[in-house]
């Protein structure tokens, strides 16, 4: 089974186990994470290292708000 990116229109997709294996069910895809801003990223990533999965999961909201919004140029 595949997921494709949280983008509209994207056709992209990635195995649905190795984001099982992460605990994700959504996936952007490499051509439109740099879309998103880099310090959003990084709050993310530091969100997942102390734990904190309620401002993780915001943060995500928002950086898939963001990836849209750019890729359909909003």
């Amino acid at each position: 089974m595949r997921i494709t990116c949280c983008i509209p229109f994207c056709r992209r997709t990635t195995a649905a186990a190795m984001l099982a294996a992460k605990g994700h069910d959504e996936w952007i895809c490499s051509k439109h994470w740099p879309l998103t801003n880099r310090s959003w990223r990084r709050r993310l990533s530091l969100f997942r290292r102390r734990g904190r999965a309620d401002l993780e999961a915001r943060m995500w909201i928002r950086l898939k708000q963001q990836a849209i919004e750019r890729a359909l140029g909003l």
